[in-house]
This record gives C-alpha cells, sequence and structure tokens, in this order.
C-alpha cells in the first residue's frame, strides 16, 4: 500500500512582495485594486537561522479616499498604526533589531517600505507620510511583483519550521467581496 503525503504551505502574495525587499524591517505591501483601493498587507520581517521570516503579518482592504472623494492615506496611516499595536510582545521592544519603538509604541527611526504597484501608483502620497519620523521607502518597479523565487523561498522557510496548513481547508484568502457579490448585496 503506497500512501502519499503532501504538505501544503499557503504563500500570500502580499507576503512574497514583502519578502522581495530582502532587508530586515516594516513592509508594507500594496496591490491596486482599482477605484483608488489597494489591497494591503504590513510585515516585521527578520533573519533567522539564516533565512529572512515573517514574524508578524497583517491584511486589509483599504479604501484611499476620504467622505469627501478625496485622495488621503489616512486609512492606510491607521492600518499601520494598528498592526504595529497588534504586536506579539507586551514588552517596549521590538523583535526587529536597529528599529526602536517610543513609550507610545510607536515606530521611531526606522524606514517602511513600500512595495507592490500599488506603491508606485500612490508614490507621491507615500513620500509625505509621517508614520515613524524618518523617510518611507518605495520600492523600484522591478521588484513590484510576485516571483517564483519569492513564493518558493517564502514556502521553503515555512516547510523548515513546520508552518503548514490542513490541505482539507486551505483556501484563498479574499479580502474583500467580488464586485458581483457586493451588487447582490445591495439588489437585496
Amino acid at each position: 500500500m503506497i500512501v502519499n503525503v503532501f504538505l501544503l504551505f499557503g504563500v500570500s502574495s502580499l507576503e512574497c512582495l514583502a519578502h522581495n525587499i530582502q532587508k530586515e524591517g516594516y513592509i508594507c505591501s500594496l496591490i491596486d485594486a482599482k477605484h483608488d483601493n489597494v489591497y494591503a498587507g504590513f510585515f516585521n520581517i527578520s533573519y533567522k537561522d539564516g533565512a529572512l521570516q515573517t514574524i508578524k503579518s497583517n491584511y486589509a482592504f483599504l479604501d484611499l479616499k476620504d467622505k469627501n472623494g478625496n485622495l488621503t492615506a489616512d486609512s492606510l496611516v491607521s492600518f499601520i498604526k494598528n498592526s504595529f499595536s497588534n504586536a506579539d510582545s507586551t514588552s517596549n521592544t521590538c523583535k526587529t533589531p536597529n528599529i526602536s519603538i517610543d513609550e507610545n509604541n510607536n515606530l521611531i527611526n526606522c524606514p517602511i517600505y513600500f512595495v507592490g504597484d500599488a506603491a508606485n501608483l500612490y508614490e507621491d502620497l507615500l513620500k509625505n507620510l509621517n508614520i515613524n519620523g524618518c523617510k518611507n521607502i518605495i520600492a523600484s518597479r522591478e521588484i513590484a511583483v510576485c516571483s517564483s523565487i519569492t513564493i518558493a523561498k517564502v514556502g521553503y522557510t515555512k516547510y523548515k519550521n513546520g508552518d503548514f496548513g490542513d490541505s482539507t481547508i486551505l483556501s484563498p484568502l479574499y479580502l474583500r467581496k467580488s464586485q458581483a457579490e457586493l451588487a447582490l448585496n445591495c439588489n437585496k
């Protein structure tokens, strides 16, 4: 009797974009969702056992317009601050070296790297953000797409750490309902 065992490792597109940066620190991946909306992922990435690993992550679907229809980064700033304040650690220290945190759990003197097609699309908006007291960095367009190499590296790191999912429940993580579902709900 032959039994095949397959281990499945779920790898998020937003996480793959973050690992394209190849640096420790805080990384915000942004994918354009059209109509001034973005899919956002905020990651704390650190070296462990010779490889980059995601220490903490958070995902959201964000509208970049305010009530008046003006383009603003308020929802993104709130998302980043909430992602950071929900840290696993209750102490005033960060798991990523060379990053400082003040008494109010705000990042200080460390850049946030922004990556993805929406990071390039909204570059002017992101350059003016003042979240952590220093200049944020927008990644180049060349690394704004998920590569098979990055997917493999993230998957392999999850494999080494035993971070695999149950194949019977592994499914896509949708951050927003489809346009058809939203239209159907509006018509009810």
